[in-house]
């Protein structure tokens, strides 16, 4: 089914960003992103595939974040 990936910051954060890559036997490989987004992003996951979730700031920004996850069909 779908995931939603929401991100919140707290603090004076600066712009993040986050993306989801597919395991594709190579680790976290930038060429295998399946999605992205700012404050969330929703995909399709398939079962038995592993996904990362990446956490980036633009331009070197740092801030403390949150994520929280939500399954539905």
């Amino acid at each position: 089914g779908a995931i939603t990936v929401t991100k919140t910051e707290s603090g004076d954060g600066g712009d993040l960003d986050m993306f989801v890559l597919v395991d594709g036997g190579q680790g976290c490989n930038p060429a295998t992103c399946l999605e992205w987004g700012t404050d969330s992003l929703t995909f399709l996951a398939t079962s038995e595939v592993s996904y990362f979730i990446v956490v980036d700031g633009w331009e070197g920004a740092v801030a403390d974040y949150e994520l929280a996850f939500s399954c539905g069909d």
